[in-house]
């Protein structure tokens, strides 16, 4: 009989996880580095159920197969996919939210607040999401400025979708990365946050022009403003 069958006693490994972020950093990895790696990682594992039935969760497998590629350094492969799948699920949120109708060319938005009332790109799409109160993107959780949302347009998602080839870091394409666990705290909303942050947010901009007017912003006002905008007065008092 094998003598170690019943061995008992008490295996210590001599590791910790201040082992490994030292040998991380050694490597020259950053904070933001470790923060995305680890998200990552929840992405990779999470029992699928928990991403419930959305427009992240449908895209579930080629963000596994992303996050592989993030792993092996396979950065610009990542980004291609990744870019992708955002502009996926930004476009298909904002069809099912209302904000975006389906057309032969390129869609076009309903509602009033956009620039461009075809949105033919992935900053205008992404920015236009974020201007529309109706829009579950940007609901939980703020996202780069415009700038930055720009330059993932123009340097990261228009090159690789048309096949050109990068040496770029893992820094490089952070703001894309970071990009995607955004989406996944408004999509799949993990914390069950009730409020409307873009609502909040609206509010206190209308409050603030009110008072630059000289008038005093009751929240009678506020809704007047509202439905001239064609916003969701249930969802407005809910977050006054």
């Amino acid at each position: 009989m094998d003598s170690h069958l019943f061995r008992k006693g008490r295996w210590v490994i001599d590791l910790s996880d201040n082992d490994v972020h030292r040998h991380l950093q050694e490597d020259g990895l950053s904070q933001d580095t470790f923060l995305i790696l680890k998200y990552f990682l929840h992405l990779l594992f999470i029992d699928t159920r928990k991403l419930g039935i959305n427009e992240f969760s449908d895209r579930n497998s080629e963000i596994k197969d992303a996050v592989l590629n993030v792993m092996q350094q396979k950065y610009d492969s990542a980004a291609r996919t990744l870019s992708a799948v955002i502009e996926g699920i930004v476009t298909k949120t904002l069809i099912n939210d209302g904000c975006l109708v389906e057309q032969k060319c390129y869609p076009t938005w309903t509602g009033r607040f956009h620039d461009h009332p075809e949105p033919k790109n992935f900053h205008q799409l992404l920015e236009g999401a974020l201007r529309d109160p109706r829009s579950r993107i940007g609901r939980t959780i703020d996202y780069p400025p415009s700038e930055e949302i720009f330059h993932v347009s123009e340097m990261i998602r228009n090159p690789l979708a048309h096949g050109t080839m990068s040496v770029g870091t893992f820094e490089d394409y952070k703001v894309l990365f970071f990009l995607l666990i955004l989406l996944y705290h408004d999509i799949v909303n993990p914390h069950n946050y009730e409020g409307n942050h873009k609502y909040l947010k609206w509010a206190e901009r209308m409050r603030v022009n009110l008072r630059l007017r000289g008038m005093t912003p009751t929240n009678s006002e506020l809704e007047a403003l509202a439905s001239k905008e064609g916003l969701d007065l249930i969802e407005l008092r809910k977050n006054l």
